[in-house]
């Protein structure tokens, strides 16, 4: 089984045009589970794909952040969870 690795990736954008190139890129990788933040489950080549396109949309007046999850980190969540129905659960995401 290839390796996967979970991400949550959050972002700080004031402009509106930038904003949608943010939110368009992180929805072809993962899912919205906040306004600014998106949680992915991917392959490690997906994921430096990844980080590839966050670094050519670098400014330095946007703020983003991407956490690597790993077999450590519990996730709780309360109040609406319906983004949940549409993500891919794997016991093996975590490695």
């Amino acid at each position: 089984m290839k390796e996967k690795v979970r991400v949550l990736v959050i972002y700080d954008v004031s402009y509106d045009k930038r904003r949608r190139t943010y939110m368009k890129l992180l929805n072809s990788f993962g899912y919205r589970v906040q306004e600014s933040a998106y949680e992915a489950h991917l392959s490690y080549s997906k994921y430096d794909r990844l980080k590839k396109c966050l670094k050519k949309l670098e400014n330095d007046k946007d703020t983003v952040i991407i956490y690597k999850l790993n077999s450590l980190c519990e996730i709780i969540s309360y109040g609406d969870t319906s983004y949940r129905e549409r993500m891919i659960y794997d016991e093996n995401v975590f490695v």
